[in-house]
């Protein structure tokens, strides 16, 4: 049978704390690492693992001998190596550099990688200048002036180009005499023209420019720095110009539309030749010739002004003032649709008898002494001290509290309610007293009548200035509550 070796053995703490003896072994279970003791040294030193995976270098690493010494394979590569410096030379490639070490020389141009440089080609053929013009030879070791002889088809000043024709440079239609450059012909550039000068004088009948936009004033970015800019005739002071003072273009002349055009804003008619836009609706004209056809839609005319001060235009005569009828004559008033009579805020409306009959009007927040009302409607009724009110119709099918039917607390000081709330055919009715004291309101539910079960549950709260009748319907079936409220004037 083997005989089996086993050494003593624990995680990395237990051997960091481990004194082994003289050139004991124990392991680190921790990274399965071998630990070899001194006897003295806590912890041991850790031996390298063969994949050097617990290894870590120290300042240096140096090679056994003064030999090549590598450091990885083509096979096996170090990812990344950083240092502050390298001692030495080094072999191969970088992925990146910005410039060479030691410039190198090319066809006598330094280069050292930081910029592009323009290498000629030696010249090893000898040009010969023929016969008319002055010079001698050129080996490319020296420069030589080239001097052209003025001929029958040269001028002075005058730009050249070869002519493939006659194989030989001819005058141009450019002059230049070194201040002023002259195109005797038609020019056409093909690329942008930038004119750099202070002034640009164009000596034309006409100026055609086939862009659908002329921009003036270019680099101009806020409205006040385009003040002033516009369009000048010669010394005329006709002008056209803008004017941020008005926010607006300034014209120095009248403006004179052909026949059948108007002013337009925002693409609205404001005026013609013969009348102004239908959307001029407001206007401080002073005098008009005379109106033969048309409507009156403003304000009205006083009597003082020839007006009647009377405003019938929407069925409603207004009083403002005495309306006096005299005479045996019936005055009768006939309408055919709803129609108001509005009469001042103060007043009597009375007959000889002083007996009036109203049927099938309305009344808002009449005064009445002694009346029969009869059949009459009202959502308000005051009498004296006394306020009746009826609430709008409400109708819910959830049980969440609401208010209804407020009441100032400044007004009234209590209020008699009369509760009607309505599911299906089941009617529940109650009445209900409040007081309040402008802070605290007190309710007292006197008689309840239903012919089923109870529909809702009531009490009262002060919000804002108002008592309000709060209304909490018991289900969610559908409820329709009614109230008629008498409140009594504090």
């Amino acid at each position: 049978m083997a005989t089996q070796v086993q050494f003593r053995r624990g995680t990395a703490t237990q051997n960091n704390n481990f004194i082994g003896a003289a050139g004991e072994l124990s392991v680190n279970l921790s990274n399965y690492s071998i630990r070899l003791h001194d006897g003295v040294t806590a912890g041991g030193y850790e031996m390298a693992r063969a994949n050097m995976s617990n290894a870590f270098f120290g300042a240096s690493v140096l090679p056994s001998s003064n030999t090549t010494y590598n450091l990885g394979s083509s096979s096996f590569k170090f990812a990344n190596i950083f240092s502050q410096s390298f001692t030495g030379s080094l072999v191969g490639n970088a992925d990146t550099a910005t410039k060479l070490a030691t410039p190198v020389t090319i066809n006598g141009i330094s280069f050292d990688g930081s910029q592009n440089i323009t290498v000629e080609a030696a010249i090893d053929k000898t040009l010969t200048i023929g016969t008319g013009l002055s010079g001698g030879s050129f080996d490319g070791a020296t420069d030589v002036t080239v001097a052209l002889k003025n001929g029958d088809n040269l001028s002075q000043n005058k730009l050249l180009k070869w002519n493939d024709t006659d194989n030989q440079l001819t005058n141009s239609i450019i002059e230049d005499n070194g201040t002023l450059a002259t195109v005797s012909g038609n020019l056409t550039v093909t690329g942008d023209l930038l004119v750099q000068g202070a002034t640009t004088t164009i000596s034309t009948t006409n100026l055609i420019v086939s862009d659908k936009v002329v921009i003036i004033g270019d680099g101009t970015t806020t409205a006040a720095a385009a003040d002033g800019s516009g369009f000048n005739i010669g010394t005329t002071g006709i002008t056209l110009t803008y004017n941020h003072g008005y926010t607006s273009w300034s014209s120095s002349e009248s403006w004179n539309l052909v026949s059948g055009k108007t002013y337009k804003i925002n693409g609205s008619t404001v005026i013609g030749s013969t009348a102004l836009g239908s959307g001029i609706v407001s206007s401080n004209l002073t005098s008009v010739g005379i109106i033969s056809t048309g409507e009156w839609n403003g304000t009205i005319i006083s009597p003082t002004y020839g007006g009647t001060g009377v405003n019938n235009g929407t069925k409603t005569i207004t009083l403002g003032g005495n309306f006096t009828h005299s005479g045996a004559h019936t005055l009768g008033l006939t309408t055919t649709a709803n129609t108001s009579v509005t009469l001042p805020t103060t007043g009597t409306l009375s007959t000889l008898d002083n007996v009036e009959t109203l049927t099938n009007k309305t009344l808002t927040s009449p005064i009445l002494t002694d009346p029969t009302l009869g059949n009459a409607s009202a959502t308000t009724v005051k009498i004296n001290d006394i306020a009746v009110y009826t609430s709008a119709t409400n109708t819910t099918t959830a049980t969440t509290q609401y208010s209804i039917l407020p009441l100032s607390t400044e007004t009234y000081s209590s209020v008699e309610y009369l509760i009607q709330a309505k599911s299906g055919n089941n009617t529940h009715v109650s009445k209900v007293l409040l007081i309040h004291n402008g802070t605290d309101v007190t309710i007292a539910e006197q008689n309840t009548l239903s012919s089923d079960a109870y529909l809702a549950s009531y009490s009262a709260d002060i919000s804002s200035g108002n008592i309000r009748l709060l209304v909490t319907p018991a289900s969610a079936t559908s409820t329709t509550v009614k109230v008629v409220a008498t409140a009594i004037k504090s």
